[in-house]
Parts: structure tokens; sequence; C-alpha cells
């Protein structure tokens, strides 16, 4: 018969790896493919989201690559946004808004109107993409230390007579 301190010592290894089970499994933040499309409450229908598989409403949204690791991901990051209808579409770069997740809300991250560097008004033809590339070329409200959490970046696009908000889930690395 084990004596009791045996039977403490047992107890106090299997509750504390029970324990380091519980915050691994609590501090792994959820994948990108797993956040609902839209992410936010605030972004209205119709959407199109980079991290869903189909292109919606004749708008393809790209984003590459999800999930920002370190500087030089930050310079390859990548956004397209891909005409798949069969007429024109039109959008506005300096329309882009950025929100990033705090706690179980989303705030928004770009307070300023303008918060882009690239040129404002572009018109696609059908089966033609525009896209930018560099954290900081698509968006200037990152600066050198881009902080990290999950972010939704948000642009209105007009497919034909309605608004399609392109939506561009991503996420920052520490």
């Amino acid at each position: 018969m084990p004596s009791r301190r045996q039977i403490l010592v047992a107890f106090a290894s299997v509750s504390t790896s029970g324990l380091t089970g519980c915050a691994r499994l609590t501090s792994t933040p959820p994948k990108i493919k797993d956040q609902p499309c839209p992410p936010g409450e605030f972004v209205q229908s119709p959407v199109s989201c980079s991290h869903s598989d189909t292109p919606a409403h004749g708008v393809a949204v790209r984003v590459s690559p999800s999930t920002i690791s370190d500087q030089s991901a930050i310079d390859d990051f990548r956004i397209e946004i891909k005409n798949k209808s069969q007429t024109e579409l039109s959008l506005d770069a300096a329309q882009w808004r950025v929100w990033t997740k705090s706690g179980s809300d989303w705030e928004r991250f770009d307070e300023n109107e303008g918060n882009n560097q690239s040129p404002d008004r572009v018109t696609l033809v059908p089966n033609k993409h525009v896209s930018w590339t560099g954290l900081r070329t698509a968006f200037d409200v990152f600066d050198s230390k881009s902080p990290p959490g999950l972010y939704i970046a948000v642009l209105p696009v007009r497919v034909q007579d309605k608004h399609v908000n392109c939506v561009c889930l991503f996420r920052i690395m520490p």
C-alpha cells in the first residue's frame, strides 16, 4: 500500500501536468481559417473574405501570408482583390479601414481617415486584379513596430449596383 506522501506526490504531478495542458490549450490563438466571415459584427453584408475558400459577389480577396511572423513577412505581406464578375468593379484604396481584436471585441486601429499610401480610385475590368505588397504600403497605420494581434482590414468595393465589403483577416505574431 502506498504511503500518504507517495499518494500526494503522484497527485501533485498529475495535477501539474493537467494544468500545463490547460495553459497550453488556452494560449494558442484560434486559426485564421476558423474565424467567421465576416469576423466582426460591424462589417455589413455582402462580404467576400480572404480566409474563406470561395469568392463572393464577384470579388475574390487573397492575403498572403495570413500570419506575419517576422520582419521579412511584413515586407512580403500581399493583398490582392480580383474582379470575378462579368462587369467592371471600382474601389477607392483610401477607404481601407483596419480593426484589431481586443479581448472579445474589435476596436478601430486606424483612427485617421485616408490612411492609405496608394493611388485612390481604381477600376477593374473582369478577371483583372489590384494588389498591395508590404504591410506598411497597404496601410500606413503600421509603423516600424507593428503590434502583435489579430487584424481585419475592410475595403468597400462597388460591383454593379451594390457594395461588397472585401475583408482581409491577418495576424501579426510577437
